[in-house]
């Protein structure tokens, strides 16, 4: 996308026409007022004067007035020798009122712009690219993310390496995440180099690249020196500043809230895997819950364990307690199917705990539902895996694995065992180690605590509050009472994060989830003409080039005997057609990963499995040399994540079309 500097059309033929209402100087009258208002000074030199009644006349008509010239009736030439009609105070008046009359007309009159002015706010925006100032021989993502900011006069503006001319002109700004695009460049210097795409060999099955862009801009993807952190996450997330996070603490705390204010919501339910629909074919397998009334509690927590048979978990144990946190159920479950593993470190289950047991899952689930109404809440912690394996439904749901955050964040989840730890000062599950495993009444008592503290500290105890939506930033910032600033954000992933700070944010976000490149395509056709900010990703490429592992509800094309040729041929095709559909001078952005994770993957696992190992307490001196974590291995595996974040950026604004 070539920067071209453009000359208005019309800019040759205008250049001498004033912008003043008043084309002609003689019948300007702010300069007639000034000739006037000289005129007043050098009354010792004047042989006339003005009549009072003429000055009144004039201020009832001050323009009219100002269109007369000195040659006019008002000034006549007396006879010699005669009496002057006006003294000094009169004079003195006039100019008073001719100042006056100035300012007025000063104030009033159109304001001129110089034409250089006028040249530079009628040219297209532009971005100019300086990587100077960049530590490292790569620009880092969140310099990406300032440049995004800047375009919507939010960046705090502390990088220089883009500058913006006209960035107000700019409708929109697109956002493209496409890992895998096979191009790399090599950094030798010390600081990063801008490379051009017209000085690489030029890859025909990327052309919209190559015809679109004149630059590459090596780019680091986010990350620590030994693992790397989503772009997406990144780009959408803004880290508070001191003060907003004590102002949102602060509201936090002093606003009121009740368990229902922490209850799910039908997407959270369906993004997390709760049970929503069941199938027809299966329906006799499952209950629901139903409307009744009954004395008591009317909020439960829930925890169950499981074993691992042929077909998955089974549920072996069940416990529940009501908001006072007394029992009122608590009960050992028996199988149809054989137990292949009883997972005793965790579920305290053994062969012979069950052998007498002759509960079955049909007879926990009518307790269940005996127990539980409709309109009752439920507690538990990931309670999407006790539910589905129990074949219950039941859609008042309070998790505390979503109302609590992981410390990395979403999507990961923190653990009850952690939770626990550290917001009740509590050690829990400590039966992994002598082999009792966990107890089911113990975790739900966990969970219901935990919620009756979250209740206690506000909605914002236990969530992450050093970063802010950049849709929610973007939203505030740039909306008015007459226009709303709207963003859109096409995703694979299934979860939804919580609007953990301010709810109307979600009002100025669209989150689309998709499940292939053409769903993304046709999303942001149907969704994105009213979005000024548009995030979304590409990942054909990705999966096919083995970068990672494809999600479960992917229904993209995926090939083990991959045609990269034809792959790239569909990815540019798509990027091309998301581009026809901007508008003139808007930003596109195409960001991606290019660097392979193989290595650093498996440096990870082996560093899991050796820490795995020595908490169980292996006797370090038997593991072999390829399973053990040692110093040399510590620098493998930053040399592998420094080549995991490599990744290239594509900046530019589309021209209008006839430049």
């Amino acid at each position: 996308m070539p920067e071209v500097e453009v000359e208005d059309p019309l800019s040759k033929r205008t250049a001498r026409l004033s912008i003043s209402t008043f084309d002609v100087e003689s019948e300007n009258p702010r300069v007639q007022v000034r000739e006037f208002l000289k005129s007043s000074e050098m009354k010792e030199r004047r042989d006339s004067a003005v009549s009072l009644s003429s000055l009144n006349e004039d201020e009832l008509h001050p323009l009219e007035s100002a269109g007369s010239n000195s040659s006019s009736d008002s000034f006549k030439t007396p006879n010699k020798g005669s009496k002057r009609r006006r003294s000094s105070a009169q004079s003195s008046t006039a100019a008073t009122n001719a100042k006056k009359l100035l300012k007025s007309t000063e104030e009033t009159s159109p304001k001129k712009v110089h034409k250089k002015k006028q040249k530079k706010a009628r040219m297209p925006p532009s971005v100019k690219i300086s990587l100077e100032e960049e530590e490292g021989n790569r620009v880092s993502f969140r310099t990406i993310r300032e440049l995004v900011l800047k375009v919507f006069n939010c960046s705090s503006d502390k990088t220089k390496c883009f500058k913006l001319t006209n960035q107000n002109s700019i409708p929109k700004l697109v956002f493209c995440f496409v890992p895998g695009l096979p191009i790399h460049v090599d950094q030798e210097s010390s600081k990063p180099q801008l490379v051009s795409t017209a000085e690489i060999p030029k890859i025909n099955e990327l052309s919209f690249l190559f015809e679109n862009f004149d630059n590459i801009i090596p780019t680091s993807c986010p990350g620590s020196n030994e693992a790397i952190y989503s772009p997406l996450q990144t780009i959408t997330n803004i880290p508070l500043t001191k003060k907003e996070k004590k102002d949102i603490l602060d509201k936090s705390k002093n606003t009121k809230i009740t368990i229902y204010d922490l209850l799910m919501t039908d997407e959270q339910l369906s993004s997390h895997n709760y049970p929503m629909e069941i199938k027809d074919e299966v329906k006799d397998q499952w209950v629901e819950t139903k409307e009744f009334d009954h004395e008591g509690s009317h909020t439960f927590a829930l925890d169950c364990e499981f074993c691992q048979a042929e077909s998955g978990k089974v549920l072996t144990r069940i416990s529940i307690i009501n908001f006072q946190g007394e029992v009122v159920l608590d009960k050992l479950v028996k199988p149809k199917e054989e137990i292949t593993d009883y997972l005793t470190k965790y579920s305290g289950i053994t062969e012979k705990k069950l052998e007498d047991v002759t509960t079955t899952l049909e007879d926990i689930q009518k307790e269940v539902v005996s127990i539980i109404s409709k309109d009752d809440v439920l507690i538990g912690h990931s309670l999407e895996s006790d539910l589905n394996v129990m074949r219950v439904k039941h859609s008042k749901i309070v998790d505390t694995a979503v109302i609590f955050e992981h410390s990395r964040g979403p999507p990961s989840k923190p653990s009850l065992k952690w939770l626990t730890q550290k917001y009740l000062n509590r050690q829990i599950q400590c039966g992994e180690n002598t082999g009792d495993g966990h107890s089911s009444v113990e975790d739900s008592q966990a969970c219901l605590d935990l919620v009756k503290l979250k209740i206690q500290e506000g909605r914002c105890f236990g969530l992450n509050v050093g970063e802010v939506s950049i849709f929610q930033r973007l939203a505030i910032e740039n909306s008015t009472s007459e226009d709303d600033f709207q963003s859109l954000w096409i995703n694979y992933s299934q979860y939804k994060d919580q609007e953990s700070y301010n709810e109307p944010s979600a009002n100025h976000v669209k989150r689309v989830y998709v499940r292939n490149d053409d769903d993304v395509v046709a999303q942001f056709k149907k969704e994105a003409q009213d979005k000024r900010f548009v995030v979304l990703s590409l990942r054909e490429l990705e999966f096919n080039f083995g970068l990672s592992t494809p999600p479960a509800h992917y229904t993209g094309k995926i090939s083990e005997n991959v045609d990269k040729e034809a792959l790239l041929s569909e990815t540019n095709k798509r990027l091309d057609t998301i581009y026809q559909c901007l508008p003139e001078n808007s930003m596109m952005i195409v960001y991606s990963v290019v660097g392979d994770p193989a290595d650093m993957y498996r440096l990870q696992g082996v560093r899991r499995n050796f820490q795995a190992l020595e908490r169980e307490g292996v006797e370090l001196s038997t593991i072999s040399k390829e399973e053990s974590w040692d110093f040399d291995k510590v620098l493998e595996l930053k040399d592998a994540t420094t080549r995991a974040k490599e990744a290239i950026t594509f900046i530019g604004i589309k021209q209008a079309s006839y430049l």
